[in-house]
């Protein structure tokens, strides 16, 4: 099959799967909220906390927090940190100048208009804030959420290049000898050049036209992938928690073209598992115009996008991308097998089974080869974790626990789903089931974590520190699934018994126009880390006489400790914060209730005189503690390795320096 051919194939293929009205209706509507945001509330006196500007960069960014919760569909992965889109929102309203010169980028119909304010930009902006970045990703993605029908969602200029001398639409060297202004507009109009051959209704469906994955695999083929690509160095500077050498920063794929009879038959023997947990529905099943359609594809050797599977142990391996496809193949084949219906060009076989047809064409689909690429179970495990989100680009992105409840199955996993449906668990949630999109079951595995390996063994990347836990903790025994469960229990029901409604909820003060507080009804995670550990290291006799007075404590730790609201606001699982959170609650528990009967963690005011009245230079910085209440004690031998509570096993810091040494 000739390329144009091929492209056509693709092109009514990627028509028939992509509603081009539907998307550019939505984009229309998303672009009107962005506008107003920028037009009117940046530029206002209004204060923006983070939380406000994330709502905007979900918008922005397919990867921006919260976005797995939400009806917005962002435009694209722009690779941009969460933090540099935060402090880019803040310098527009702090620099109006700055402000103003993009807005004209962003209002701007003329290209040779265009081109003199970006290169002016580039000239202008010498902060280091990815305004300016070599590839434009962000003015880019700017941009195109303002105008979504003028403008790409191709955001990279490194993947503009790749498609237009994939597709021979102009002259890639030649552009690269331009200004950064006129590779960003000629990049444009190169790549929407391609509409002259085949039609798309707006940029936005041609944009994704060029990510459809067959069509991607014609210009960004990639089998092995390294944490060398922009798209992994964005990632580490985001969460700031990958410490993984040079050579390991890699996936380890092998490539194959099973037939589809083969596959199947790997799916009959349980060696290929193509349902996987984490994609809980096979949503073609209520979709048989589409099911037929690919079955249609085969029959004509239209090109079927790759299928990812990830290797397991004993042999297995999971489908990652490609689950619909590979059970649409298997169901067709199956004795009782669907029939087909609405197809196109063939329409003779429409009513018909796979039973029903010929030999041959039964041979032609049992024979038809399919791009298999497996990820190797010697793939670095973290790395892996970021391959497969990206993998994922079902119409619902999967969630990080949604993708540990795929790779790491296990009796573990098991008791998080057991537990998630604890009634009591849920009533103080405020949920009615199981959450639909396993949340309930991160909150949980927090619990487990924090619990088990303790705050001081958190190195600020929740990810990194959840996956690893339940990587350790995959298959754990009937004695430690018992023990994990009577210590949730115990926690929720303290927590329900203390805290009531006001479990994993902040309370906020009233204010001069008006006296009253309130509750918030939106669960914050880093309280219901602290309510839910706190409570690990007492007996209910314990708390339940003390009830009020734990309660009281911490509305007012809350309300009033600056420091505790801060861990609790923003930066929720930065190294400090969640140290600094869960000294506070603990101190506080230990004033109002005193310390465990078997197991003292803190020390006492007395100890730390003690230690203070005997050497008040810090063992970190070296320099003098001069008021005890800026002391903290730590362990010489840690707690969490076994170390005792005593004054020969302390040694005294500043807060400050404790909370910085990670």
């Amino acid at each position: 099959m000739s390329k144009t051919a091929e492209l056509k194939a693709l092109h009514a293929q990627f028509l028939t799967e992509f509603n081009e009205e539907d998307a550019g209706q939505i984009w229309e509507q998303q672009s009107q909220e962005f506008r107003e945001f920028w037009d009117e509330i940046l530029p206002s006196g209004e204060k923006l906390s983070p939380e406000d500007i994330d709502y905007y960069i979900r918008f922005l960014d397919s990867h921006a927090k919260g976005i797995a919760d939400s009806d917005i569909e962002p435009s694209a992965r722009s690779l941009i940190p969460q933090g540099s889109w935060r402090r880019i929102m803040q310098e527009f309203k702090q620099d109006k100048k700055l402000y103003k010169l993009v807005t004209s980028i962003l209002q701007c119909d003329s290209d040779d208009e265009k081109v003199e304010l970006l290169n002016k930009l580039y000239s202008a902006n010498t902060e280091r804030n990815r305004l300016t970045g070599q590839n434009a990703n962000m003015i880019n993605d700017l941009m195109f959420v303002y105008s979504p029908m003028e403008n790409l969602s191709i955001l990279s200029l490194s993947h503009r290049y790749k498609i237009i001398d994939a597709f021979k639409l102009g002259n890639v060297s030649s552009i690269k000898q331009k200004s950064w202004g006129e590779q960003i507009v000629l990049t444009k109009n190169a790549v929407i050049s391609f509409r002259e051959k085949f039609t798309f209704k707006n940029t936005r469906s041609l944009s994704r036209f060029f990510y459809f994955a067959p069509v991607k695999e014609l210009w960004g083929k990639k089998e092995v992938i390294s944490s060398d690509d922009v798209d992994f160095d964005e990632r580490l500077e985001e969460e700031g928690f990958f410490d993984i050498p040079v050579s390991d920063r890699k996936i380890i794929s092998e490539a194959g073209d099973p037939p589809i009879k083969l596959l199947c038959e790997k799916v009959d023997k349980g060696k290929l598992i193509a349902r996987a947990e984490f994609q809980r529905y096979y949503i073609w099943d209520n979709k048989p115009k589409l099911k037929s359609r690919l079955i249609e594809s085969v029959l004509l050797r239209v090109p079927i996008p790759v299928i990812y599977v990830a290797e397991e142990n004993a042999g297995k391996e999971l489908v990652v991308d490609g689950q619909q496809r590979m059970l649409t193949f298997y169901n067709f084949m199956k004795k009782d097998g669907f029939k087909l219906t609405g197809l196109r060009v063939l329409k003779e076989l429409n009513g018909k089974t796979y039973t029903d047809l010929s030999e041959e064409l039964q041979d032609s689909i049992a024979d038809y080869p399919i791009r298999v690429i497996k990820i190797l179970k010697e793939s670095h495990k973290d790395i892996k974790f970021d391959i497969f989100e990206r993998l994922n680009r079902g119409s619902v992105k999967l969630n990080e626990q949604e993708l540990r409840n795929c790779i790491y199955r296990g009796s573990f996993n098991n008791l998080l789903k057991t537990l998630a449906e604890n009634k009591d668990f849920q009533r103080i949630q405020g949920l009615r089931g199981v959450h639909k999109r396993m949340i309930d079951m991160e909150r949980i595995l927090r619990f487990f974590a924090f619990t088990d390996l303790t705050e001081r063994k958190y190195k600020g990347s929740l990810t990194s520190f959840l996956n690893s836990y339940m990587e350790s903790n995959r298959e754990i025994s009937e004695k430690q699934k018992e023990e994990k469960t009577a210590m949730f229990k115990n926690s929720v029901e303290l927590c329900q018994t203390v805290f009531g409604d006001l479990s994993f909820r902040r309370w906020q003060l009233g204010d001069e126009d008006d006296a009253n507080g309130y509750r918030e009804d939106k669960i914050n995670e880093g309280i219901f880390d602290v309510q839910m550990y706190g409570f690990t290291q007492y007996e209910k006799r314990d708390i339940i006489k003390k009830a009020m007075l734990i309660k009281d404590a911490f509305i007012e730790l809350m309300t009033k400790n600056m420091a505790f609201i801060e861990s609790i606001e923003k930066g929720t699982y930065d190294t400090q914060k969640v140290k600094l959170r869960t000294e506070k609650w603990f101190q506080k528990l230990r004033e109002v209730v005193g310390y465990p009967e078997n197991d003292r963690r803190f020390y006492s005011f007395e100890e730390k005189k003690a230690l203070h009245d005997a050497n008040k230079v810090c063992h970190l910085c070296g320099n003098e503690i001069v008021f005890i209440e800026d002391a903290h004690v730590d362990h010489l031998e840690r707690y969490s390795e076994g170390g005792k509570t005593k004054i020969k096993n302390g040694k005294i810091s500043h807060r400050y320096c404790n909370l910085q040494k990670g």
